[in-house]
């Protein structure tokens, strides 16, 4: 009780001086308002953010504009996010080795004149991996679930389906899948299965088979909204897939930029 009276005591004399507080420590840097000591009781502390579970979780929060600077860490992605008063911002990633933990999207260009539309894939696993083991899932506009026939933990969407064939894409490898309309992207490139699709369509990368988790989304599946509207979305290096659609993931580029497809810098 004794210890307690005294460290109150000591927090009501540091605010009535200096309208500051410090945790573990007197001597309180003059520039900061909370100084926390990384020492307690001889052994070196570290200081815990607020931890949430995934990014449904972290949106639950509800950050609003006044709320810039929050920082929380999400356990999901192993990154930790910082609100800009628009959206969460990442800080910092974890990596665990210089390899992808699957295949990701790495390229997304949407070009509505010419039906100017691409996908491309990249493989940074180190290994060679058979495309047929996947497909995509085209969100048409953000559709609200029509059954439960969606991946587990996500719920079922309205989504068209495409296979990718059954080439085998090797390690550091990208696979570029263009709409077959397309005027001005390069006709090497495979052709189809994506017959269309818009800047609000989110754009799902799965294992094939049902009961299979999504491994990497561009877009929020479920709102109707043009995150990739007339617009080349570039994965950023040290990037790889990601079951949420993390904005600050990519680099932003205007309509009818094609000099990417073909390769990635992880």
């Amino acid at each position: 009780m004794k210890k307690k009276l005294i460290f109150i005591v000591t927090i009501g004399i540091v605010l009535n001086s200096y309208g500051q507080i410090g945790i573990g420590t007197t001597d309180i840097s003059d520039k900061a308002i909370l100084h926390i000591s990384g020492m307690s009781k001889g052994n070196y502390k570290g200081f815990m953010p607020p931890r949430v579970p995934d990014h449904d979780a972290k949106l639950e929060i509800g950050a609003t504009e006044d709320d810039k600077g929050m920082i929380v860490y999400v356990r999901s992605t192993g990154s930790l996010e910082i609100w800009n008063g628009e959206n969460w911002s990442n800080m910092h990633q974890n990596v665990s080795s210089g390899f992808a933990k699957d295949l990701f999207i790495s390229e997304y260009v949407e070009k509505s004149s010419g039906n100017n539309k691409a996908i491309e894939i990249a493989n940074f696993t180190g290994t060679p991996v058979n495309l047929s083991d996947y497909s995509l899932l085209v969100n048409s506009d953000g559709g609200v679930p029509a059954n439960n026939s969606g991946s587990p933990g996500h719920g079922g969407i309205s989504a068209r389906e495409h296979s990718l064939g059954s080439q085998i894409l090797n390690h550091g490898d990208v696979f570029v899948i263009r709409t077959s309309s397309a005027t001005e992207i390069d006709s090497s490139f495979y052709s189809g299965p994506l017959a269309f699709f818009d800047g609000n369509d989110p754009i799902i990368l799965k294992k094939t088979g049902a009961g299979q988790n999504w491994i990497d989304v561009i877009g929020v599946p479920r709102i109707n909204w043009e995150f990739g509207k007339a617009l080349t979305l570039r994965r950023k290096p040290g990037f790889g897939p990601s079951e949420y659609y993390v904005p600050d993931q990519f680099e932003v580029y205007p309509e009818g930029t094609y000099d990417g497809l073909g390769t990635h810098n992880y």
